[in-house]
């Protein structure tokens, strides 16, 4: 997973009116980038509507979360159960699965 493709699934968050999960997702591409992602306009307006929509303090709190991670310790898969299925998502999956998609 890239850091673009992180923010990229952000806009989709964005667009499904989960702002927070937006954040974090956010946070997860400056982890995966090692920095914020600082002049892209794309990425901008992401966190500007996020914080519009959450706050300042709860956007925050979302994107240090993620951020949280270093660059190596990213989750990159997540396992889930559905039944008595076990499957094993990239992040970016289980996101889009939770947002419906």
């Amino acid at each position: 997973m890239t850091a673009a493709v992180a923010e990229g699934v952000a806009g989709v968050a964005l667009l499904e009116e989960a702002p927070e999960r937006a954040a974090w997702l956010l946070g997860i591409g400056a982890a995966l980038r090692g920095a914020p992602a600082a002049g892209d306009p794309d990425v901008a307006r992401i966190e500007a509507r996020c914080r519009s929509a959450l706050g300042d303090g709860a956007f925050d709190r979302a994107y240090a979360e993620a951020g949280a991670f270093t660059r190596e310790r990213v989750p990159v898969t997540a396992e889930i159960r559905t039944g008595t299925e076990a499957a094993a998502l990239t992040v970016i999956e289980r996101h889009l699965s939770a947002l419906g998609g």
